[in-house]
């Protein structure tokens, strides 16, 4: 679209009336986005007369009226013809400037043509996406040929505009009698325009987009002004100017639509920034301490603490940034397995909660781990499922011999086969800790109910920003409807809660977790077996210590103490085996059996792009332009 220079130059100040007027109505000569036609113009198809008979009132409304004979392509039938004029044009850096067409009538009638005159005049009156309204006349079915006038009459309100400056005071109306948007050639035009005041001056261009060329024939008399165009080629158009004296109609000014821009609709002022800013801490801070309180692990109170109806299970909280802390544990809470520990500690039943279940069972007896060599693990299974595992301790032993129905299998035959697995031993976990009653909701589906709500409040939150930056400049304040999404989203992660006897867990495995830490030799020597030493490893493994637990069981080994697993073969006939070798081993294991678990089969997808392509439509009133269908 063409910028219309008109309000610079009205900054800049004119001599008197129209100085610089030839340049503005040169732009408005700009062509506009053209609705598509039902096919390719005839070469034999044009305009042969176009005249437009402009009367403008004492109130800025001008009554229009086009009289076009319009030929249709020669052996060709057509259903009519369209005619769009624009209805919202530039007009400075901040607003467009809005026109009504209304009140249309339509009359048709042959020239030298057939068809049904009455079907032919029929009309319906659109607005597209280009900014224009469009006239559709004719009726589909209906179809004519030849040479047919057609006579539009409309009206359009405030098309003067008031020019107030220290050096010139006039009212101009400035109008694209014939736009640039016909497809066919226009054999001759006749432009008349008369005012409810003389006629100060005026301009007249005719041609392309941008032309200075001047009409070949105008006349002013009085309050009239006529022109007259021998011929325009395809896509040229003629513009008029008029200037009237100050006070000639009572309504010059036009009618202007604040254009959106990210500037306006996020528009900062004191106000503004301090409203969304007051409403986005009110908002986050609302919800982190309801969110807060949803979070927080349960605890046990004192029965002569509670009300006689509160439930023991809920009449306490504990606070949000409380660690779990608890006495030194010389062995894991009770009845827990490194899994379950895993889970009740991060809650989460991730990859290396399913390994630690792995080498646990190897540790009780249910199958052999072997260096390959290269590498790789081997499984060996050393006796079946029985009723002293859990669930998903059985069902984990199950899934992984059906790769193996010979007794063993290699880690590396697993890979891209077993992340369906892994889910489903996850997912038991997850049953065992909620039968248990570790949990409030299960930490999984607490996550994910929280994401699923503040995704919703994001998007909702997102609706009303949209609505306010389009429609409104308080785009600043929408800015802090999505607080509430976004706080919820990052809480997400943090909402499951623990029971208390969860929360009891979870300080019992704390306990043990120390023990594995600051132990030494010389107190594990006191522990009862030997036997408790090595089944410390998987839960090391879920605690992020195997390495440092592999060096206290290596000082005991050279203390004498024959601590050898015989779940555990290293490679090599013979091969001597060490803690201080077995702690980078089980690393090793772990960091390959959580990748090998987790890796989902191979798949493909493809791609695509997209595109957009815009139009312009140039500044001024009138104009426009049309075509057959």
């Amino acid at each position: 679209m063409s910028p219309d220079p008109l309000p610079e130059a009205r900054r800049a100040g004119r001599a008197g009336p129209f100085a610089g007027l030839a340049l503005v109505l040169a732009v408005l000569l700009a062509p506009l986005v053209a609705p598509g036609t039902a096919g390719a113009q005839g070469s034999d198809e044009r305009i042969l007369a176009y005249d437009v008979d402009l009367r403008l009132d004492d109130q800025g409304t001008m009554a229009i009226t086009e009289v076009i004979d319009y030929r249709f392509p020669a052996g060709e039938q057509r259903q009519g013809i369209f005619r769009y004029i624009p209805i919202r044009v530039r007009y400075d850096d901040r607003y467009d400037r809005a026109y009504d067409p209304q009140d249309f009538a339509v009359r048709a009638e042959p020239v030298e043509g057939r068809g049904d005159a009455g079907r032919a005049a029929a009309f319906t009156v659109t607005d597209d996406d280009n900014g224009n309204r469009q006239l559709r006349i004719g009726t589909a079915g209906n179809f004519i040929s030849g040479t047919w006038r057609y006579t539009i009459s409309y009206a359009v309100p405030r098309t003067v505009e008031a020019i107030e400056q220290p050096d010139a005071h006039y009212q101009e109306m400035a109008w694209n009698a014939v736009g640039t948007g016909w497809p066919v050639p226009i054999e001759g035009v006749d432009v008349a325009f008369s005012g409810p005041g003389p006629v100060i001056d005026s301009t007249c261009f005719t041609g392309v987009a941008g032309s200075t060329d001047a009409c070949a024939s105008t006349t002013v008399d009085g309050s009239g002004f006529t022109a007259e165009v021998d011929g325009l080629p395809p896509h040229e158009g003629v513009t008029i100017g008029i200037a009237l004296p100050p006070g000639t109609v009572a309504n010059a000014t036009p009618s202007l639509v604040e254009r959106w821009s990210f500037a306006r609709a996020f528009e900062a002022t004191p106000l503004k920034l301090g409203l969304a800013g007051g409403l986005a801490a009110l908002a986050a801070g609302g919800l982190a301490t309801m969110l807060s309180r949803q979070a927080r692990d349960r605890r046990l109170v004192m029965d002569a603490y509670l009300p006689a109806d509160a439930s023991p299970d809920t009449a306490g909280l504990v606070g949000f940034f409380d660690k779990a802390d608890g006495p030194v544990r010389f062995r894991p809470p009770e009845g827990a397995t490194p899994g379950l520990v895993g889970v009740i500690v991060d809650e989460s039943a991730d990859a290396l909660d399913v390994t630690a279940t792995l080498v646990d069972l190897a540790v009780r007896g249910y199958l052999r781990i072997e260096e390959t060599g290269d590498g790789d693990y081997r499984f060996v299974r050393l006796r079946d499922a029985d009723a002293e595992l859990l669930p998903y301790e059985a069902d984990l032993l199950r899934r992984l011999w059906v790769y193996g129905p010979h007794g063993s299998v290699e880690l590396g035959a697993l890979q891209r086969k077993f992340s369906g697995d892994l889910g489903a031993v996850r997912e038991g976990l997850y049953q065992e800790v909620q039968r248990r009653h570790w949990f409030v909701r299960r930490p999984d589906r607490a996550r994910a109910f929280w994401v699923a709500v503040g995704i919703g409040a994001l998007l909702l939150g997102a609706v009303v920003l949209v609505a306010l930056a389009a429609l409104t400049t308080w785009g600043l304040v929408g800015l802090a409807a999505l607080v509430p999404g976004i706080v919820v989203l990052a809480a997400a992660k943090f909402m499951p809660a623990r029971t208390s006897t969860g929360r009891r867990v979870l300080e019992e495995a704390i306990g043990f977790e120390r023990f594995l830490d600051v132990a030494d030799a010389d107190q594990l020597r006191f522990q009862e077996t030997q036997h408790q030493f090595v089944a410390g490893l998987p839960y090391a493994m879920v605690f992020g210590l195997t390495g440092k637990w592999a060096q206290t069981l290596a000082v005991l080994q050279e203390q004498g103490y024959d601590l050898a697993p015989s779940w555990y073969v290293p490679y090599g006939v013979g091969a001597p085996f060490h803690f201080a070798y077995f702690g980078m081993a089980m690393s090793n294991l772990t960091h390959a059996t959580t990748s090998t678990f987790s890796t989902p089969p191979a798949s493909t997808s493809g791609g695509g792009f997209g595109g957009s392509m815009g139009g312009f439509s140039g500044g001024g009133g009138g104009g426009g332009g049309g075509g057959s269908w």
